[in-house]
């Protein structure tokens, strides 16, 4: 699965929510992640993100919302501070990344996705530090199940 292959986009972190696993106990991050979302990025993407790009994006098109039903599994993130930095600020491994969706408002496009992984130091005091800010990141998911899903109007 491509996703934002040989790129590094910048993100807004919406959300950072730090909660406890009522079943299990374990402590969690969970977090929305906003892409601006460009023509370049569409070619750095799976086929059913790209198709979702042109839908969104046609002048006929009334679409404010398009839903991607799908889930990356296992997704490695790398976060950056800056989009020239060497070493990451935060790496994450196994993060299933679901909740896809692009959202249009004027000529403005927006890629969101959701994503939750287990605390550890070094998440918590990333959260704490870049929640509800921008900064850069690159993925690679292991596999993924795409497919477009109609959304609102």
């Amino acid at each position: 699965m491509k996703f934002f292959e040989k790129e590094r986009p910048q993100i807004f972190i919406h959300t950072a929510r730090f909660k406890r696993d009522k079943k299990t106990g374990r402590r969690i991050w969970q977090f929305t992640l906003i892409v601006t979302f460009t023509a370049e990025f569409a070619k750095s993407c799976d086929v059913s993100i790209a198709e979702a790009w042109k839908y969104i994006t046609k002048r006929d098109a009334v679409a404010i919302e398009v839903l991607i039903a799908s889930v990356a599994f296992g997704c490695s993130i790398d976060f950056f501070a800056q989009i020239d930095d060497a070493d990451p600020a935060l790496h994450l491994d196994g993060v299933d990344l679901a909740g896809l969706r692009m959202t249009r408002e004027k000529n403005v496009v927006e890629f969101w996705f959701a994503g939750e992984h287990e605390n550890n130091d070094s998440l918590h005091a990333f959260m704490k530090k870049f929640a509800y800010t921008r900064c850069w990141a690159q993925f690679s998911p292991e596999q993924a199940d795409l497919a477009l899903k109609p959304g609102k109007k």
